[in-house]
């Protein structure tokens, strides 16, 4: 992020520089360059920017580099035949409903919203259509709470994490399900939202920010495409997937609620 400079990292004489895509910007991008002269190999990840392209081949250098290659294999192939499975439920699909992502919804004034970037291509991929890309020219900003309604999405998607003490959603570790309902609809209540129809139709949810930065956001894939088409994919199941990710993958398994629905009674 920019907090680190060159002579510290070049005192610690790493044997490999691990560089976040999204993190060179604050060194001028061409850090990569400036430390292979320096002879420090460099290798690029990418979960963050452009996650549907750069997943998979991340993960593979990951496991390059780390020797853990077998590893980066099985995780490949887990994560490319879920994605498949999405791809194979949407052929030939072509109503996308519109979807609205109020991000860190809460926890900032209503209503900031993800435009082209990340959130927009894992939307797209689970057939919807976020209307953020419509209403911002950036890759994030904010939009108005009439422009939201003005735009009548079908699908109200809002983001949490460990924001409770701030307002927002809260979603992770220690986070029951009834909890993050119960604050899904004050925050929706809060913001004014409950006049959307999606919302009073029920098809209001919450998700976990933080799939935005992780390859785990297969878990986020599935429950957009069942959201977004329950005819054709509402059978998917990101709790078992999540369970595979816990029991096949990670060191530290993801626990409590990383998605919510609104309360049975509705808002």
């Amino acid at each position: 992020n920019g907090g680190l400079s060159i002579e510290a990292l070049l005192a610690g004489a790493p044997e490999l520089v691990i560089a976040s895509l999204a993190s060179l910007g604050p060194y001028g991008g061409d850090l990569p360059d400036r430390l292979t002269a320096m002879g420090i190999p460099v290798v690029v990840i990418d979960f963050f920017v452009d996650p549907m392209a750069n997943t998979q081949r991340s993960m593979a250098i990951l496991g390059q580099v780390m020797g853990r290659e077998a590893e980066a294999r099985k995780f490949g192939e887990f994560y490319g035949g879920g994605r498949q499975q999405i791809a194979d439920r949407l052929q030939g699909v072509t109503q996308r409903p519109r979807v609205f992502v109020h991000a860190h919804a809460g926890g900032t004034p209503c209503c900031s919203s993800p435009g082209r970037g990340a959130y927009s291509t894992m939307v797209s991929f689970a057939g919807g259509h976020n209307i953020g890309a419509d209403l911002l020219p950036t890759n994030t900003g904010d939009v108005s709470l009439e422009q939201v309604i003005t735009a009548d999405p079908w699908l109200y998607v809002a983001t949490g994490g460990p924001y409770g003490s701030r307002g927002g959603i809260p979603l992770g570790p220690g986070i029951a399900p009834a909890a993050a309902s119960e604050a899904l609809a004050a925050v929706i209540r809060r913001s004014k939202l409950e006049v959307l129809p999606a919302v009073q139709a029920g098809r209001a949810h919450a998700i976990w920010h933080g799939f935005n930065d992780t390859p785990a956001h297969l878990v986020m894939l599935q429950a957009l495409a069942r959201w977004c088409h329950p005819d054709r994919c509402g059978d998917l199941d990101p709790a078992a997937t999540m369970a595979q990710l816990n029991e096949r993958f990670l060191a530290i398994p993801m626990q409590g609620a990383h998605w919510a629905d609104l309360p049975s009674g509705g808002i």
